[in-house]
């Protein structure tokens, strides 16, 4: 899912000429959370993407998807971090309009962390901030996802990881240096 806008500026100004510079590429913002499903249908599949390929036993599976029938059907986490998303999108974009392209990347669901990052450096962005919706800094936590973020551009462009439990006005800089 990729956001922002950017307007070309080409031709030629006044009778000189001259051609305005064509404007910068925008920075990509690559958002990450865990993910969970969001049909009944991948709650099969994530599960055994949790257990790093190992499909759950039927007594497990049925254990989840209880889990899940008590909360009502699913977790509301998919429609949060959406809308986390979007709202970090509509803030950059009434901030610095045009600068940020904003794709999101899950852990263990669709669209993947890899997809994220392919969407954003198949979009020609100059650089890749990697920011982790994650309370914690283990190398099981947010670390692996910023290694499989790096990995997954593949030095198409410069990645710039957030720290996880970064303070606000440290986080702002991220983007006012974009």
């Amino acid at each position: 899912m990729s956001g922002g806008s950017g307007s070309a500026a080409s031709g030629t100004s006044g009778t000189s000429g001259t051609s305005a510079a064509p404007p910068a590429p925008p920075a990509g913002v690559l958002v990450m959370a865990h993910g969970t499903p969001a049909h009944r249908d991948e709650i099969a599949p994530f599960y055994t993407r949790i257990r790093r390929g190992r499909p759950p036993s039927a007594e497990q599976l049925a254990e989840l998807e209880d889990r899940y029938a008590a909360i009502g059907g699913l977790s509301p986490l998919t429609e949060r971090t959406q809308a986390q998303v979007d709202g970090l999108r509509r803030a950059l974009e009434q901030r610095a309009p045009g600068r940020y392209t904003v794709a999101y990347g899950a852990k263990h669901t669709a669209p993947l962390i890899e997809e994220g990052a392919a969407a954003l450096t198949g979009a020609g962005v100059a650089r890749v901030i990697g920011l982790v919706l994650t309370p914690h800094g283990a190398s099981m936590g947010s670390q692996e996802y910023l290694d499989r973020a790096e990995a997954a551009i593949g030095g198409k462009c410069p990645f710039i990881p957030v720290p996880t439990g970064t303070p606000s006005r440290t986080w702002w800089r991220y983007w006012r240096s974009g």
